[in-house]
This record gives structure tokens, sequence and C-alpha cells, in this order.
């Protein structure tokens, strides 16, 4: 997959977002976007949050993205006493400003193929912080540009987001090398080179090279 960087253009800032979901001034804020669905896993990361307020650590979390499980979830964040800290925002078509509003991009899922999300939140120059599945391992760049953590591992996904969130700094350079890795390895243009050089090894494979 391939991302086009003139949809994100870095850096790119949001605070309007942040005024208009009543989020305090200075907060942490995490965005997960994805189907509510089981195979994104959302019940995991909301009892991450939960953990994290035990610890003291009270990030926003916008959960961007609609789907079945929808109401569970909202009752789940009640039952775990974080509602005040979470923001429902739907089916958006707006992906781009939105990433620019959050500080940390997080993706629990169970399963993927190669989530174009996670290059979207590489791209707008967010540090990730998504499971070990899929082709998410070939994109994020373990502890260069995100963390990766196993699936399911509330406690390991809890470690993960006290450790950047404790250390701004750190969060911030993850985000500039992800940045830096989308624009060298995923975009629109390096993945069409990519495909040509492809096809055009398994023609000459086959014989076809002129």
């Amino acid at each position: 997959n391939g991302v086009d960087l003139g949809r994100f253009p870095y850096p790119m800032q949001n605070g309007h977002l942040r005024k208009s979901l009543e989020i305090p001034e200075g907060s942490f804020v995490l965005g997960t976007v994805g189907r509510l669905g089981p195979e994104k896993d959302h019940r995991t990361l909301l009892h991450a949050m939960a953990e994290l307020s035990r610890k003291d650590i009270r990030p926003y979390l916008l959960l961007i993205g609609d789907g079945p499980l929808y109401s569970s979830l909202v009752r789940l964040g009640e039952e775990l006493g974080i509602t005040t800290h979470l923001r429902w925002l739907g089916a958006r078509s707006d992906i781009p400003e939105l990433l620019a509003g959050i500080d940390l991009f997080v993706l629990p899922s169970r399963y993927e193929g190669c989530p174009n999300v996670v290059l979207e939140a590489m791209a707008a120059g967010k540090c990730v912080v998504a499971t070990r599945v899929g082709g998410t391992p070939e994109v994020v760049q373990e502890g260069e540009t995100g963390i990766l953590v196993h699936h399911g591992e509330t406690n390991e996904l809890v470690e993960a987001l006290s450790s950047l969130l404790k250390d701004p700094r750190r969060l911030s350079e993850i985000g500039q090398k992800a940045r830096e890795s989308i624009s060298k390895e995923f975009t629109v243009e390096r993945m069409v080179q990519k495909t040509e050089t492809l096809y055009e090894h398994l023609l000459q494979t086959k014989g076809f090279s002129s």
C-alpha cells in the first residue's frame, strides 16, 4: 500500500479539534481508527485505558469508526469508569485532520492485512503502538517508528503506552522517524515503482525482456 503525502502536510496541528471535543489543554490524546468489530479488539484498548488511569495516567482516547459493537463498547467504558476520557466520533471522512489532533496512534487489532490507517498515522508524523499481526510489522520498525505488542495482552499495551506518555520527547522523535519512513518507502509513487520493478523481474524470468 502507499500513502499520498499531500493529504498529510507535516507538521500539521489541529487545536480546534481538542477544543470542540472539550479536551483540556495540555492533555495527551490517543487515537484509533477502525470498524467497531471484534477483529479490532477495542475491548483490550479500553481495559488498557482503565489500567493507565489506575497508574494516574489519564490520556483521552478518540475512537473513530462505527460498527456492531458500539453499544457494548460504550457500556464497557462506563463499567470501567473511563467514560469522561473517551470520545466516540463514529465514521469520519476527515482522517488527516483527526490524526493531526492526536499525540499517539493505537491499533489493537487481532488480525490485519496491511493496514492503511497505520501508514496514514505515520505519514501524519505520529508514533504508532500496534499489535504484531498481519503486515503491520513490515511497516512499523520496532522501537524506531513505533512499538509492537502482542494482541490481547493488556499489560503489554499498558506498558508501551505509559512508557511513551511519560517521555514526550521520545514520542515526538518516533513520530518524526515514522514520517520519514513513509516518505522513503510507502508513498504512492514508491508503491508504483516497486510494483513495476516486480512485474519487470517476473517478465524477465519468463523470457519476455526486450
